[in-house]
C-alpha cells in the first residue's frame, strides 16, 4: 500500500469557523429590509464582482493562507491550538523553506498579474484572541515573519481573553502585524436577525461599515480586507462587502490562493485552510505545500509503535528526483544524515544514539525533475520493551 504521508503527526500535530473561542529532540447604513436567501443566493440585483484583470499573466503557484484561532491549551474546543503544536507548525514551515508573506502583499501581486513565490504562505488569525499577542508575536518576531489579524471591534478591550487596542497598535508598529476585519460583533451575515432597532439590512452595513471604520479610527490604518465570521456568505453579502470598500473577502473553503481562480471565486470569496487541534501533520502538509512528494514503504510505518531505540528509518521515494536535493529530517527540525540509493529509491538513516521514548515525526524533501520542492512527513511512537508490555498486558490500566 503506498503511503504519500505528509503528517506533521509525530508531534501531535493535527489543523472550521470559528467559536466563542513540542517540539521534541534527539536524547540529550439603510436600505431594503429584505433578507438574503441562503448562503449563495442573491436576493436581488447586485453590481458585478470584482474580478482579475483580463490578459493578466498569472503565475501557477498558489498560496496557502493558513488560519488559526486561539492558542491555548483547551482539549474541550477544537478550534483552540496547543502552543507546543502551533510552535511546531511554525518550525515546520521555516525547515520546509516557506515564503511566509504578507496577504495584502499577495492580493497586489496577484492584482497586479506578478508571479507568487514557490511555497507561498500567508499566516492569519481570527477572532483576536490575547494569545496572538502572548504566544504568537514572539513567534512572529523570532521569524521575522507578517501575519494578518481578523478581529472584530466589539470584543477588543473588554475582557482577559480578548486583545487590548494598546496591544494591536503595538503588534501593528511592528511592521509585521495587520490589523483587519471580521465584522463589528462576529454575527452569522446569513442568518441573523434585526438588533437594536436595525433591520437586517442596517444591521449588515453596520457589521461590514462600521467595523471597518472603528478599526480604521483605532488604529490609524486602511482596512481593505474582511474575514467572513463562520465563513457564512451568500450573493448579496458579497456585493454589500465590495460596496463597504474591502478590496478582498475570505472564507473558509479549503482551497489555495490561485490567481486563477476556482469556480465561483471572486475577490469578495477567496479560500483560506483552518488550522485545528487535530489537525495532524500530512493534512498541515498538504495544506502549506500542496502535492507531497510520493513516498512508499516507510519505516517505522505511519503511526506505529516499536521498541528499538535504535531503528533505521527508511522510505522509498516513488517519482523521479534530484539525488542531490534529498534530505531527511528527524523532530522537524534536526536535519540528519541519511543516505539517498538513486538505484533502489530508498532514503535511510540509522542513528548513532538511542532515541528517547515518544513521538517522532519523520519529514523528507526533494526536488522533482521540474525542479519543484515536495515534502512528506509520518510519524511513529518508541516505547521500551517494558512499557510496550505492560500496554498489551490484559490488566493494564487504560
Amino acid at each position: 500500500m503506498r503511503v504519500s504521508f505528509l503528517l506533521l503527526a509525530g508531534t501531535g500535530l493535527a489543523l472550521s469557523g470559528c467559536v466563542g473561542r513540542t517540539s521534541t529532540s534527539v536524547k540529550n447604513a439603510a436600505v431594503s429590509s429584505k433578507k438574503p436567501g441562503k448562503s449563495g443566493t442573491a436576493t436581488q440585483s447586485s453590481p458585478p464582482l470584482l474580478k482579475p484583470k483580463p490578459g493578466a499573466k498569472f503565475s501557477k503557484n498558489g498560496l496557502a493562507v493558513l488560519t488559526w484561532h486561539r492558542i491555548a491549551e483547551r482539549p474541550d474546543q477544537y478550534t483552540v491550538t496547543p502552543p507546543a503544536k502551533f510552535a511546531d507548525e511554525l518550525a515546520f514551515l521555516h525547515e520546509e523553506g516557506a515564503n511566509v508573506m504578507r496577504l495584502e502583499d499577495a492580493v497586489r501581486m496577484v492584482k497586479a498579474g506578478q508571479p507568487l513565490p514557490e511555497r507561498a504562505v500567508a499566516l492569519g488569525f481570527d477572532d483576536g484572541f490575547k494569545s496572538c499577542y502572548t504566544e504568537v508575536f514572539p513567534l512572529l518576531k523570532r521569524y521575522n515573519w507578517p501575519a494578518t489579524l481578523y478581529i472584530y471591534p466589539d470584543w477588543i478591550s473588554t475582557g482577559a481573553g480578548a486583545l487590548t487596542w494598546d496591544e494591536l497598535k503595538e503588534m501593528q508598529k511592528s511592521g509585521l502585524v495587520d490589523v483587519q476585519s471580521h465584522t463589528m460583533g462576529h454575527p452569522d451575515l446569513v442568518r441573523m436577525r434585526p438588533k437594536h432597532g436595525m433591520n437586517y439590512e442596517q444591521r449588515l452595513r453596520h457589521e461590514l461599515f462600521d467595523s471597518k471604520k472603528t478599526i480604521e479610527t483605532k488604529l490609524g490604518t486602511k482596512v481593505t480586507q474582511l474575514a467572513y465570521p463562520y465563513g457564512f456568505y451568500n450573493k448579496h453579502i458579497m456585493a454589500e462587502t465590495q460596496k463597504a470598500g474591502y478590496d478582498s473577502a475570505w472564507t473558509v473553503n479549503a482551497a489555495p490562493f490561485r490567481a486563477r481562480f476556482g469556480k465561483g471565486e471572486t475577490w469578495m470569496s477567496l479560500p483560506r485552510y483552518l488550522i485545528y487541534r487535530n489537525t495532524k501533520i500530512d493534512r498541515f502538509t498538504r495544506y502549506a505545500f500542496g502535492k507531497p512528494l510520493d513516498v512508499s514503504r516507510a519505516y517505522p510505518a505511519a503511526n506505529s509503535t516499536i521498541t528499538n531505540p535504535v531503528p533505521t528509518i527508511s522510505v522509498r521515494i516513488d517519482e523521479a528526483v534530484d539525488p542531490r536535493s534529498v534530505q531527511m529530517r528527524l523532530a522537524i527540525i534536526q536535519k540528519v544524515n541519511a543516505k539517498y540509493n538513486p538505484k533502489t529509491r530508498v532514503l535511510s538513516y540509522t542513528p548513532m544514539e538511542e532515541l528517547r521514548e515518544g513521538t517522532w515525526t519523520v519529514s523528507i524533501s526533494a526536488r522533482d525533475k521540474k525542479g519543484q520542492q515536495k515534502t512528506a512527513a509520518w510519524a511513529f511512537v518508541i516505547k521500551s520493551p517494558d512499557s510496550a508490555a505492560t500496554l498489551d498486558s490484559p490488566n493494564a490500566t487504560p
